[in-house]
């Protein structure tokens, strides 16, 4: 508030934008507001009073599974049906509610139906959305998945279409850096071995200070996370179960529930891995399409 204003001009903005109306802070983040004074008339001096008064409102959601009620900027749901916890970030024109399963907290697999309490979650897209909308190619002919097509729509026209750029889940997405990304991004040849690839195989072709909040996941995050198998000295077992199938692909029953990975197929630098409709990894069957299932780190 500004009482009196003499030879100056002042501008406020919040986060460096309008700082009109009611503002929101995601949770675990930070806003700026600056105030901008401007002497008009360098040759006399300015005179201003000015007082601050803030308001603030807390903006959580409450939570509320088997009777029991909590307050948190995560708003972690239980499917009763299904045996899942979820979060549900994003919509479209026909759908309002797009849930997000949660697959591990901490780096390890997360099945039980004791709601977490505190960590970072990794979460996989639940809900398939139309496949004709999500089927997009992994990249025209390269696989190296820092510079791929699919990487440029996950940061870019998906956020669009789910209508993500306001929404508070999205806005509290810890976001993973590209480097990170390769570091676990596995591989798997018929099938039968799937060993770590090392940064010099698939160069990044990005900057190293580069992140994402959403990503593919890797054949070894579908493999500890979703089926949850084990890896030893960086090498997956070809040990196969009925289980760990399931796991990868819960949806499975029909080439429509094929989705991307971004581990890159080692001997052809212009393939891909994706999962199967019935849970195995494997290389995309041309001309079918896999759709996308992205994954992002929520921090509870």
């Amino acid at each position: 508030n500004i009482s009196t204003l003499t030879n100056a001009t002042k501008t406020l903005t919040f986060d460096n934008g309008s700082a009109d109306g009611e503002q929101t802070i995601p949770a675990k983040t930070s806003k700026v507001y600056t105030m901008e004074i401007k002497v008009t008339d360098t040759n006399a001096s300015a005179s201003v009073e000015y007082d601050f008064n803030f308001d603030l409102k807390d903006a959580s959601v409450s939570q509320n599974q088997g009777g029991e009620s909590s307050s948190s900027s995560v708003d972690l749901k239980w499917d009763s049906t299904n045996n899942y916890w979820y979060v549900t970030m994003g919509s479209t024109d026909t759908l309002n509610e797009i849930k997000w399963r949660l697959v591990g907290v901490e780096g390890e697999r997360y099945t039980s139906t004791t709601k977490p309490t505190s960590g970072t979650g990794t979460f996989i897209l639940e809900t398939l959305i139309d496949s004709n909308a999500l089927n997009k190619t992994f990249d025209s002919s390269d696989n190296d998945y820092a510079t791929s097509d699919i990487r440029a729509y996950l940061n870019g026209d998906y956020k669009t279409f789910l209508s993500l750029t306001d929404d508070a889940t999205y806005n509290a997405i810890a976001e993973r850096s590209v480097a990170d990304m390769y570091t676990d991004i596995g591989w798997n040849v018929d099938q039968e071995n799937s060993s770590y690839a090392e940064n010099a195989v698939y160069s990044i072709s990005t900057t190293n200070s580069e992140s994402d909040k959403l990503w593919l996941m890797s054949v070894a995050e579908v493999y500890t996370l979703l089926g949850g198998g084990t890896i030893t000295d960086g090498t997956i077992s070809y040990t196969w179960s009925t289980d760990v199938k399931n796991g990868c692909n819960w949806d499975a029953d029909s080439y429509d529930d094929l989705y991307w990975l971004r581990s890159p197929y080692p001997d052809d630098s212009s393939v891909a891995f994706f999962v199967e409709d019935d849970g195995y990894w494997n290389l995309p069957p041309d001309p079918l399409t896999p759709a996308i299932r992205p994954a992002f780190n929520l921090e509870f």
